[in-house]
């Protein structure tokens, strides 16, 4: 969906429910959310259940894919082909027309995660945001490449869990999903 600002379906709304049950019982200090209407909206779920107002960061918004929101896969194939060879070539450093290149992306989101770990308490923080985004994460933690972690599952309102240790960030966990009821295939 890139940065469609489109709201979170039925399906979507109940998994967020679920979401903020599981989120009630955990120590959080502070809260973003990505400031798309989406992640707003699940923020707003949680928020209610855990008593935490939210902030809203544009820095924790998915990529933007410019010219190819919207589309279906095969839609942008068969509109812009040339942005898909582009970036085929190119991979991260394609800057999509109208939107942006993965860098500038992982930039972004390198950003927040600096702020995030430059805290000087131990708090809890939590944050809702995009698979891409949630994937640029990963990338700056672990220094996978570009292309590997779209090998990884990334399920609408799952939870991952980084550690900053003083000095780096750990991955702790990736894409839980055991509180949601109804399968990923009905998102």
């Amino acid at each position: 969906m890139g940065q469609s600002d489109r709201p979170l379906s039925p399906h979507g709304a109940a998994q967020a429910q679920e979401l903020a049950a599981r989120l009630e019982a955990q120590e959080i200090h502070t809260f973003y959310t990505s400031d798309l209407g989406r992640t707003v909206q699940t923020a707003e779920a949680i928020a209610k259940t855990i008593r935490i107002p939210f902030v809203p960061d544009e820095r924790l918004r998915e990529r933007d894919i410019g010219v190819l929101t919207g589309l279906t896969e095969s839609e942008c194939r068969e509109k812009h082909p040339e942005v898909l060879a582009g970036h085929d070539e190119h991979g991260e450093s394609y800057v999509i027309p109208e939107g942006e290149s993965g860098q500038q992306h992982m930039a972004r989101v390198g950003d927040f995660l600096d702020e995030v770990s430059g805290r000087s308490d131990a708090s809890v923080v939590l944050a809702v945001t995009h698979g891409g985004t949630l994937r640029c994460l990963l990338r700056h933690v672990l220094g996978f490449s570009y292309h590997s972690v779209l090998k990884m599952d990334c399920d609408n309102a799952g939870v991952s869990v980084f550690r900053w240790n003083g000095t780096e960030w750990i991955l702790v966990s990736w894409n839980e999903t055991w509180h949601l009821s109804a399968p990923q295939d009905q998102a």
